[in-house]
């Protein structure tokens, strides 16, 4: 059998009350609990009744309902923060697993006075632990409203001012401010908490006091960490690690971006325009919202960006090209084909100390060799950057080659082909166009022929030497 709490934290106002539920599965057997006080803030008989331990609960064997009890919070009248009541649950007969043996209930004032402070000042976390210095304070933040309402059941979103940034959470009421709108200006009273590291004030009370005040413009950043937590930055260059990551599944979804030396965790929400719009390919600039999700001390890893809207994510540049290789001088200039999207910029290298700034750049090598192209590309704005490299081995004919006198046929071919020349054939290579040797023969004639049944369709370069001069030639394989 295996019975537990169902949450591990629930909240209440003074003078409210609220149902804890303990569930069962397997009840394979009878077991007996008892549930007890076992620590936190709040004074038995001023704060809540002295009734724990309550009386025993028992789950029969065969039946898997649940047991309820309701916890009732008292309204002294003095003022007070927050004050907790931790509940243990514990086996008295039988045998079961507990799974959740213990919550907390959080008793939310209803008659403080608060205090006005500017963010900061409750914002700060010890250096070792990364726990919030302010934890339990009560008081009343003032600040402009960034986000959404992450919490449609209560209120969830950032709340900005000119000090810092703080995440505001009522898992019990919205107050009447039912759209949650950036830009508006509210307070917030409450008290300061934190949960998987990330700094909060657990509201009580908002007041809303106007709309269309500036948010916060994104700040450039190289890395996540606490002071950018609860605000709008922007990571210069990220790329996407597994694009299945990207599921569009309700009511958010999590993908991994690298900036090339860290990753980070993305979360897309469904009350954004991105939901719903396809993995961004290649190199891109991305804004949003940082928040933490780190469930061990010390607090200090597991930093999240939350883009806000479609054009939080800057239009990716993908540097990507084709060349033929082996090439042969007598052929021209090199084919490059630049496939490349969402550049505005452009830096080709050769491999040679030769570069070109051009979208599209003839170009021809003077000795042979093999060479790395390496093509950077630049986005629009000069913000993100993305490279790709590819080898090409590049032939040069010599003087002697000019008077080669030959043929090929039939090209395309089909299944035989036929190679004569002028002179003996001493070897001769097939190889793909990225340069891979596919097939080596030695004819020692003049004449050969080739079966190609073992090729599959497209375009090779074959190699022909003779005692006095090297060729390459073009064949394609039809079908």
């Amino acid at each position: 059998m295996e019975l537990g709490f169902t949450t591990s934290d629930i909240y209440i106002y003074e003078g409210g009350g609220a149902e804890v539920v303990m569930q069962v599965a397997y009840p394979l057997q009878d077991v007996t609990v008892s549930v007890d006080v076992v620590g936190g803030t709040a004074t038995v008989g001023d704060d809540f009744p002295a009734v724990f331990p309550l009386p025993e609960f028992t789950f029969p064997i065969g039946l898997l309902n649940d047991q309820t009890f309701t916890f009732a919070a008292i309204d002294d009248e003095e003022p007070e923060g927050e004050e907790t009541v931790i509940l243990a649950m514990q086996i008295t007969s039988g045998d079961a697993v507990l799974i959740l043996d213990t919550m907390t209930v959080h008793i939310q004032p209803s008659d403080l006075t608060y205090p006005v402070y500017d963010i900061a000042t409750v914002r700060s976390v010890d250096v070792v632990s990364g726990e919030t210095d302010s934890l339990g304070v009560s008081c009343e933040l003032r600040g402009i409203v960034h986000g959404w309402n992450d919490y449609p059941s209560g209120l969830q979103f950032t709340l900005i001012d000119p000090t810092h940034g703080i995440n505001v959470f009522s898992p019990l009421s919205d107050f009447g401010y039912e759209q949650v709108v950036p830009g508006d200006s509210v307070r917030i009273r409450g008290t300061v908490g934190q949960f998987a590291g990330l700094t909060q004030i657990i509201a009580d009370t908002l007041i809303y006091e106007g709309s269309g005040f500036l948010t916060e413009q994104p700040v450039l950043v190289q890395t996540l960490d606490e002071s950018r937590e609860s605000h709008v930055v922007t990571l210069k260059c990220v790329e996407v690690v597994n694009p299945e990551q990207w599921t569009n599944s309700a009511p958010s979804f999590e993908v991994d971006v690298t900036t090339g030396g860290e990753v980070y965790t993305m979360r897309i929400d469904a009350n954004t325009d991105l939901f719903l719009s396809d993995a961004p390919v290649g190199v891109f600039g991305l804004s949003g919202i940082v928040d933490q999700r780190d469930f061990e001390a010390p607090y200090f890893e597991n930093y999240r960006i939350s883009p806000r809207y479609l054009s939080d994510i800057s239009e990716p540049v993908n540097a990507e090209f084709t060349v033929t290789s082996p090439w042969n001088l007598l052929d021209g200039p090199i084919e490059l084909e630049n496939g490349s999207t969402g550049a505005g910029g452009y830096y080709w290298t050769f491999g040679n100390g030769d570069d070109s700034q051009e979208m599209d750049p003839e170009y021809t090598y003077e000795e042979s060799g093999v060479y790395s192209i390496q093509l950077t590309t630049y986005s629009a704005d000069g913000n993100c950057a993305d490279q790709t490299s590819v080898e090409i081995d590049v032939l040069l004919v010599s003087v002697d080659e000019l008077d080669w006198k030959g043929a090929v046929y039939p090209n395309p071919t089909y299944g035989r082909v036929i190679f004569e020349s002028s002179e003996e054939i001493e070897s001769l290579q097939v190889l793909s166009l990225s340069g891979k040797v596919l097939r080596s023969e030695i004819p020692n004639n003049s004449r050969f022929m080739m079966d190609t049944s073992g090729l599959v369709e497209g375009v090779y370069v074959v190699v022909i030497q003779t005692p006095t001069a090297t060729k390459s030639l073009k064949l394609v394989r039809g079908n």
